[in-house]
């Protein structure tokens, strides 16, 4: 899943494979602890309902706000490690990008700046270092994580009860046919927009 395509494809170096196995990591976690304050309100709605259709008795409500804050403490913990390893570590890497580029165009002969015009080469530069520390931070992690995390949750809830997995999972598939298969038009969306801009500057440009 990460190997030497994923790290070319998203100009990731050895640091940055790892801060986005971190990141997807802890963003598994995460997922995995919402879906457990999720099973506490389902804990609590079915003992209303055998209360109701079987005269069971309540669940006591030690045991309930054990549990709330439990998920508290647990959902704190976790986001604050998913936040570190999603956005710290990626800031760091994203410091040591620009530094490396900076010292390749120190490298280079005047002359090569000379038959270009340095403000749109900069934006450019800076441009798509923006654009990959975006992918790095807000993207990686969490997609990575949402696939490993729905995959286990999927399995847990097969295991369980097999209709109830239909019934909450259904629309997964919807959603990824959804992602990938729009990935088309919205690359051709991004690329309309970005010649829209590049034509706007220009005109700035001139006047």
């Amino acid at each position: 899943m990460f190997g030497e395509k994923f790290q070319r494809k998203y100009a990731l170096t050895d640091q940055g494979v790892r801060n986005t196995k971190k990141g997807t990591f802890w963003t598994v976690i995460v997922n995995l602890v919402v879906m457990g304050g999720v099973s506490i309100l389902y804990l609590v709605m079915s003992g209303f309902m055998g209360a109701l259709t079987e005269g069971s008795p309540l669940p006591g409500s030690a045991i309930v706000l054990g549990l709330l804050v439990l998920f508290a403490l647990l959902s704190f913990v976790t986001h604050l490690q998913q936040y570190k390893a999603t956005y710290g570590l990626v800031y760091n890497e994203v410091k040591t990008t620009r530094l490396s580029l900076a010292e390749r165009l120190r490298k280079l002969p005047l002359g090569y700046f000379g038959k270009r015009d340095l403000a749109d080469l900069t934006e450019t530069i800076m441009g798509d270092v923006n654009r990959m520390e975006h992918v790095w931070s807000h993207v990686l992690g969490y997609l990575y994580g949402a696939y490993i995390s729905t995959a286990i949750i999927a399995v847990c809830l097969l295991v369980y009860d097999w209709r109830l997995a239909i019934a909450c999972l259904w629309g997964v598939p919807v959603a990824f046919g959804l992602l990938f298969g729009s990935r088309k038009i919205a690359a051709r969306n991004a690329e309309r927009t970005k010649k829209l801009l590049s034509g706007c500057q220009m005109v700035f440009r001139k006047h």
